[in-house]
């Protein structure tokens, strides 16, 4: 089983505050007390490119490249590709 993390808020400071906060939490109890996979997804940049949309809610090209590319690197370590 593999947890993800909230991603970044840009659009909203207490909203990013939140995704900072419940990371934390998140990463804690499930790497601590449960031993499980857990991926991190916070960060407003990729490579050095935004990778939110001009609404900065939702996350673009490179944002959805970035969690992909993250997804893909859990599952072939649990796999051991």
């Amino acid at each position: 089983m593999i947890f993800t993390g909230p991603v970044s808020r840009p659009v909203n400071s207490i909203e990013n505050f939140t995704s900072v906060i419940l990371d934390f939490y998140m990463n804690k109890l499930i790497l601590n007390k449960y031993n499980k996979t857990y991926l991190k997804l916070l960060g407003t940049n990729h490579n050095s490119k935004y990778q939110f949309c001009d609404d900065q809610i939702r996350v673009n090209e490179i944002g959805h490249q970035r969690i992909a590319n993250i997804l893909f690197r859990a599952v072939k370590n649990i796999l051991k590709l």
